[in-house]
């Protein structure tokens, strides 16, 4: 097992034709709205959500109920570190995060990072305040960084949000990158991490994310839309419209993406997760939470509605029957 401890960051060259952006979500590590964090009218609440790119990298920042990690969220006692299951296959150069603290200090490092390699390699990087850390509020604590690898990417009246940049060395081009410590040495009014994004820059072709449409509905079955930022421990939420209006029942059904059912125009996936949410007026809407399950990243799922109660029958082996498109979806890290 090799443990090294970096004092300092290092400075990385632009990205290759070779190299890609990979962002992460902190869905699952998430225990913290940041847009509640606000002072004497400054506040996180207009950071920018979604799929965004700041600071020349791209990242994803949730929109969830909670969107980031604060150790002063945990419960009394709890060690304050959080564990992000990245699982990365060999070839990760970089790994860029947005991360600001509450508070802050320079007397001492009272934060870190620590990257972890599938053979054994543990990489620990700690944050020093005025240099690769400050605090999210230009006022009475720390409001210096280095400008180098740690540079500012947002800001609103005193508000502001930082993006740090950390070169891994070569043991991570041969081993995958299995997780990503943040720790935090800090206390409320002294100095406490904030996590918000964290994206990887790699060499190696990574699972793809999003939705695709695999034909499949009939009439009264309506249109379905899959919304989120595809990413393990964050919601997706799946739509219906456009159904029969005098549809009494819809059915969400999440499985393997092959057809397993054919009745005149319909097709059906085979029935193996359900979900009832309320129809009304051919419309209906669940968000569900994609487990914090590495197996899920890069799986094909498929994703339909079957409507019930329709006034049209365009399968005559089940009348009143219908199905919406199907769609096929993927998540990532």
């Amino acid at each position: 097992m090799q443990v090294r401890i970096m004092s300092s960051l290092l400075l990385a060259a632009s990205p290759l034709p070779s190299q890609t952006w990979y962002p992460a979500g902190v869905g699952c590590i998430a225990n913290w709205d940041h847009r509640g964090n606000t002072w004497q009218g400054h506040s996180w609440l207009n950071l920018p959500t979604g799929p965004v790119t700041l600071g020349n990298v791209p990242f994803l920042v949730s929109t969830e109920t909670f969107t980031s990690w604060n150790p002063n969220s945990l419960p009394p006692g709890s060690p304050r570190v959080a564990i992000l299951p990245v699982d990365m296959p060999p070839g990760v150069i970089e790994v860029h995060t947005l991360m600001n603290t509450g508070w802050g200090r320079s007397d001492a490092a009272y934060a870190a990072v620590e990257f972890v390699g599938s053979a054994g390699t543990r990489y620990i990087f700690p944050l020093l305040g005025n240099v690769n850390v400050r605090d999210w509020l230009h006022s009475n604590y720390t409001n210096s960084i280095n400008g180098t690898t740690t540079i500012e990417v947002w800001t609103e009246g005193n508000a502001r949000l930082d993006k740090q940049q950390f070169v891994l060395p070569p043991a991570f081009l041969t081993e995958r990158l299995t997780s990503i410590l943040f720790h935090d040495w800090g206390s409320p009014y002294s100095q406490s991490l904030y996590v918000v994004g964290v994206t990887a820059l790699t060499t190696t072709a990574m699972p793809g994310r999003g939705a695709a449409s695999l034909g499949g509905g009939c009439q009264g079955g309506g249109m379905q839309t899959i919304d989120g930022l595809f990413s393990l421990g964050m919601g997706l939420q799946f739509r219906l419209a456009g159904a029969d209006p005098g549809a009494t029942l819809a059915v969400l059904n999440l499985g393997a993406p092959g057809f397993g059912i054919s009745c005149g125009p319909c097709a059906a996936l085979p029935m193996l997760a359900t979900w009832f949410p309320p129809l009304q007026n051919g419309s209906s809407n669940t968000t569900i939470q994609v487990p914090c399950l590495r197996s899920l990243v890069g799986a094909s799922i498929g994703a339909q509605w079957v409507v019930f109660g329709t006034g049209s029958n365009p399968c005559s082996a089940f009348p009143g029957v219908a199905t919406s498109d199907a769609a096929l979806f993927m998540v990532g890290i």
